[in-house]
């Protein structure tokens, strides 16, 4: 399911869009699948994100906006928690 959503969206989206609307797209108290992938311990979920990301976003953004990301709720380092 996840494989036929990121080709739908490689089709549909530009660049920018899947980067702003999929991969770093915030919700509920600055959240993003990336914490919910992690904190549900859906390993298989992060891998394909992190493919993804991999593909799509610069090293910055890997860094600063995945690795070091904080959700805006309780301002605490996603890999903390």
């Amino acid at each position: 399911m996840l494989e036929q959503l990121w080709e739908w969206a490689k089709e549909k989206l530009t660049r920018d869009e899947l980067k702003h609307k999929l991969l770093l797209a915030k919700y509920l108290g600055g959240r993003t699948t990336w914490h919910d992938a992690a904190e549900g311990k859906y390993p298989e979920v992060l891998d394909v994100l992190w493919e993804w990301g991999k593909e799509k976003l610069t090293t910055e953004e890997l860094s600063k906006k995945l690795l070091l990301a904080k959700d805006d709720k309780h301002d605490i380092p996603a890999a903390s928690q």
